[in-house]
């Protein structure tokens, strides 16, 4: 499980999350971000290895 979640940067319109890789024994990670904007449904993004990106987004709910 990732640790240490943060914005790097936040715009009007997209937010740049990083976190600290666990230990796989070596294989590749995947991670999954819920995320959701006021009154929307949870939405998913897949990322392979942080910095990632969500775009698109006016107001956005983030927590661990």
């Amino acid at each position: 499980m990732p640790t240490g979640l943060e914005v790097l940067n936040a715009t009007d319109s997209s937010v740049i999350l990083t976190w600290i890789e666990s230990f796989d024994g070596g294989l590749t990670q995947t991670f999954r971000i819920r995320y959701h904007t006021p009154g929307s449904q949870y939405l998913y993004a897949d990322a392979s290895a942080p910095p990632y990106t969500l775009e698109g987004m006016i107001q956005y709910v983030i927590s661990r």
